[in-house]
């Protein structure tokens, strides 16, 4: 192993408090209940409200992930090289959580413009929310490693976020519908403006909390200049973030393309648009109680395999959906509930593992990068997001969707062929990635003991 770095304090003296972990999770339901109802309504909303073709949405998802993917990088290297009395990360959520809330909001306006000039208008603010998501958010995933080396209290932290950011997703998922149509009637314009707008107040409340509760406890006494050429190799060379990153891209396409063709499953070939609500509540619920259980069933099989079980439930429960049919309701709100199981054992523990690639970087590299490698995982979320939302715009087109319109067998066909095989087809290759990732419990705590062995020498 190269030369490490022997400049790490770590401050664990003051007990992390119940109200930090709550500010912590604040966090990511102020980000989830943005960037869900982007995720989850966007789509439908630019096809179905703001009136574009399929595919020109879909590029866009496309083109925008990868223009964010250069801001992504910037901000991760900047992190690594900032220091300042607020700290490492949180400069950067003081100051890009207002144009992340309003970007939000901005997004599902709909402007006075001919076709091309909204189709400018969707770009600017799609691209310049992704950019504000990037400086109001890549922080509060980042600071993670800084707030403790303990590795239950980063999975106790994680669980904070990762259930209040479902939580969040929840809200989304089975109240933006009905929020929409109180608010906004027969205009749905209108409906998601002031939803959004509502959403945008709370996620503003809640990074005010944060940025008043979150401290960093795993300081650098002296910030190492590390340059970008010096970072690449770290990311290229680590081995479990190449493994978690192929695992998390796979997995969150499938995710994402189900999430993106939910409301045209639903509204068209379920016929039961009513069922939106109750569809994000079966899907959610346990998805949120599973989280709460994911200490225990980690403490019983590792992060590891129950990232793999959790994986493998997606894809049992996606493939009988698809084969059972759209017209078993029964089936379909059951099946909703199993894939909900299995995405909750995925979401907080993919989170819950990256720190650990983090601290073996700075074991075996010498140098300690969390915004570089957090920014990594980030863009690759972005990605796959893009792609994602790509080929669900692309598959919506050669499967003959036309907007508010009655669809062919063959279209429905289509569509539930997206909504369940694409995201069962994308897990298996995720499930293969894992396989081959080795960093255990044993191994990590081994590398955590040799660098507070090597620091204390220091």
């Amino acid at each position: 192993m190269e030369g490490l770095d022997k400049n790490i304090a770590v401050n664990e003296t003051s007990k992390i408090s119940f109200v930090e972990k709550l500010a912590f999770g604040g966090g990511g339901f102020a980000a989830n209940i943005m960037i869900q109802s982007i995720n989850m309504y966007l789509m439908f909303f630019y096809t179905d409200v703001f009136k574009i073709n399929a595919m020109v949405a879909g590029t866009l998802f496309l083109v925008a992930r990868l223009v964010d993917a250069v801001c992504d990088f910037t901000i991760g290297y900047l992190m690594d090289h900032t220091k300042s009395k607020w700290g490492k990360f949180r400069p950067f959520v003081m100051f890009g959580f207002i144009p992340f809330c309003v970007l939000g909001v901005a997004c599902f306006v709909v402007p006075g413009f001919g076709d091309s000039g909204k189709v400018v208008y969707a770009y600017v603010t799609y691209i310049g929310f992704m950019i504000a998501t990037t400086v109001a958010t890549l922080p509060c995933q980042a600071i993670l490693p800084a707030i403790t080396q303990e590795p239950m209290e980063r999975v106790k932290l994680n669980n904070y976020a990762q259930f209040l950011g479902m939580t969040g997703m929840m809200i989304v998922a089975v109240g933006m519908m009905p929020f929409v149509q109180m608010l906004g009637g027969k205009d749905m314009s209108k409906g998601f403006i002031l939803t959004m707008s509502i959403f945008a107040v709370i996620a503003a409340a809640l990074y005010l909390f944060w940025i008043s509760k979150v401290r960093e406890r795993v300081v650098v006494k002296k910030v190492e200049e590390v340059r970008l050429k010096d970072a690449l190799p770290i990311i290229f060379r680590n081995k479990y973030l190449l493994l978690l990153v192929g695992a998390f891209v796979f997995f969150m396409s499938g995710f994402t393309i189900r999430n993106n063709v939910q409301m045209y499953y639903l509204i068209y070939a379920v016929k039961r648009p009513d069922l939106i609500p109750t569809v994000g509540l079966l899907s959610m619920l346990p998805l949120i109680a599973t989280i709460l259980l994911v200490p225990v069933i980690v403490g019983k099989i590792g992060k590891k395999n129950a990232l793999i079980l959790g994986m493998s439930i997606v894809v049992i429960s996606n493939v009988i959906q698809y084969f059972v049919g759209y017209n078993n309701l029964t089936a379909i709100l059951v099946l909703t509930a199993v894939f909900g199981i299995g995405s909750g054992l995925f979401v907080p523990l993919v989170w819950g593992i990256l720190p650990d690639t983090v601290d073996y970087a700075h074991w075996k590299f010498g140098k300690r990068t969390e915004g570089i490698i957090t920014s990594t995982f980030v863009f690759t979320q972005k990605a796959s997001s893009g792609i994602a939302g790509y080929i669900a715009g692309a598959a919506l087109v050669a499967v003959g969707y036309m907007p508010n319109a009655a669809q062919s067998p063959a279209t429905l066909n289509g569509i539930s062929f997206l909504y369940n095989i694409g995201g069962a087809i994308f897990a298996v290759i995720a499930i293969i990635f894992m396989l081959f990732y080795d960093l255990d419990s044993k191994k990590y705590n081994e590398i955590v003991g040799d660098l507070h062995k090597r620091d204390a020498e220091n």
